[in-house]
């Protein structure tokens, strides 16, 4: 009886920890002048193309920025910066655990020019599927 119990209580117990997981992940990039560098507090906006959701953000001291706990969706990522175009990357795909990776190289000019790319996001592989040879 007690045996019993017990595996009650685990299979009750699995079953609240994993209603409680969420199915997030992050888009995370560098952004780059012409040259390579690093461009410093560039505002970094990712749209949720379903919901119009907007989530902003600055690019930090090594010019990279992190959007964490995003839903699975198609995103827009647009990135903004005085002396700069605008970049705007679309269809950027982001699907749970799979974190995406936008990286930037600004184009010097006017930010009321756009310069806009489709599909820039790369993946990033966490795991192996142990299929090797």
């Amino acid at each position: 009886m007690q045996a019993l119990c017990f595996a009650v209580a685990v299979v009750w117990l699995t079953a609240g920890m994993a209603a409680g997981q969420t199915g997030t992940s992050r888009v995370t990039g560098m952004v780059t002048d012409p040259q390579s560098a690093v461009v410093v507090g560039a505002k970094v906006t990712v749209f949720h193309e379903g919901t119009g959701v907007e989530y902003k953000s600055e690019t930090t001291d090594a010019g990279t920025f992190v959007f964490d706990a995003l839903p699975p969706a198609s995103y827009t990522v647009k990135v903004e910066m005085s002396g700069f175009k605008t970049f705007i990357s679309r269809k950027n795909i982001l699907t749970v655990g799979t974190p995406l990776t936008v990286n930037v190289k600004l184009e010097l000019g006017d930010a009321a020019t756009v310069v806009e790319v489709a599909e820039t996001y790369e993946r990033v592989q966490t795991a192996t599927s142990g299929n090797t040879g």
